[in-house]
């Protein structure tokens, strides 16, 4: 195949041909961005309160939330190594045990609910 210096006059005047102006309804586009902005502030407005709120309970909530991370990193027994502790180590804690069980209630519900 030959490579041709001339242009198909058909293929150029489809190139030069300007497209139809899409209609635009500026009241339509007006209102939707209206919706956008309020969302935004919305969105913002609930941010700063949610900080806020953690900000002002973070001192009371420090204690609790200390003996539960303790509560949930105390181990479930104490292996004395070998072939024992190397396939129990991932389920070795109480936390661990509670991340098996949520995963595979949540693995259930979603087969149920296919």
């Amino acid at each position: 195949m030959k490579m041709r210096d001339d242009l198909d006059p058909e293929l150029l005047a489809l190139f030069e041909r300007q497209p139809p102006a899409p209609v635009v309804d500026e009241a339509f586009v007006a209102q939707v961005m209206r919706k956008l902005r309020r969302h935004q502030r919305w969105r913002l407005v609930a941010r700063i309160t949610v900080g806020v709120v953690l900000a002002l309970l973070a001192v009371p909530l420090q204690d609790p939330l200390e003996l539960l991370t303790d509560a949930l990193l105390a181990p479930l027994f104490d292996a004395q190594g070998g072939v024992g502790q190397e396939l129990l180590s991932p389920l070795s804690s109480v936390g661990a045990v509670l991340t098996v069980l949520l995963l595979a209630l949540q693995l259930l519900f979603r087969r149920m609910l296919r």
